[in-house]
């Protein structure tokens, strides 16, 4: 009976020391989380292949960036229908009239019909924006392009809110003369394209434009633009 004793001690001395072992990781096995949320592993990166971008991935941006230089920024109007103000002489405020409300029986502009206010001296017309309500919307379409530094200027010389109705303004001189043509290079850098495209004058090539594009946010967008005229 002791013969038999002896070997059953061992066998159970055995099996609970492999118990043991087992119950604690090896040296490289995944460690053991007391909070679930430490086993969450950390996001892995995304990100646009620059060297993988095309001509017809930029096409979007260079669209809009031309309509920035040629400073319609998309904003669809009938320039058929322009508007005129006439400004408060108390806090310079502008309502939108017709041009037939201010001009006289002989045909010079009058603002008499509309006491406390005074004729615009830029006489510039005003016409109705019917794809953008606010200034804010067409930023925000804009942003999906470029970093608002490169349009933001422009813009505020170029558009009016009146009395809830976003406009387009229209002075004494020329817009549209320079615009942004088809992409002639791009060359990837570390974090960056730069972008050649096409300087038209009138639609004739005069000079380039040179883009900086970056991965801003997992979108494509322009985060600088200068304007190389042509020489001579």
């Amino acid at each position: 009976m002791k013969k038999l004793i002896a070997p059953i001690l061992a066998l159970v001395l055995v099996l609970g020391l492999c118990s043991c072992f087992t119950t604690l990781p090896a040296k490289d096995d995944t460690p053991v989380y007391s909070d679930p949320s430490e086993s969450e592993s950390a996001p892995e990166e995304s990100g646009i292949d620059l060297s993988a971008v095309t001509e017809d991935d930029l096409a979007p941006l260079v669209a809009a960036y031309s309509s920035v230089t040629a400073e319609d920024f998309t904003a669809e109007v009938d320039y058929e229908n322009g508007k005129a103000v006439v400004i408060s002489s108390e806090d310079g405020s502008k309502k939108i009239v017709t041009r037939d409300e201010i001009r006289a029986a002989d045909g010079s502009m009058d603002a008499s019909a509309f006491p406390g206010y005074e004729l615009d001296p830029a006489d510039a017309s005003y016409y109705e924006v019917t794809n953008f309500k606010t200034s804010a919307e067409l930023c925000d379409y804009l942003n999906q392009f470029m970093l608002p530094e490169i349009y933001e200027d422009k813009l505020a010389e170029n558009f009016e809110e009146i009395d809830g109705v976003l406009y387009l303004v229209r002075g004494g001189r020329g817009y549209g003369a320079v615009t942004c043509g088809q992409v002639e290079y791009i060359v990837p850098g570390a974090d960056s394209l730069e972008v050649t495209a096409e300087r038209l004058y009138f639609d004739e090539p005069d000079g380039a434009f040179v883009l900086t594009v970056k991965d801003v946010d997992g979108a494509l967008k322009i985060t600088s633009a200068a304007e190389e005229e042509a020489v001579g």
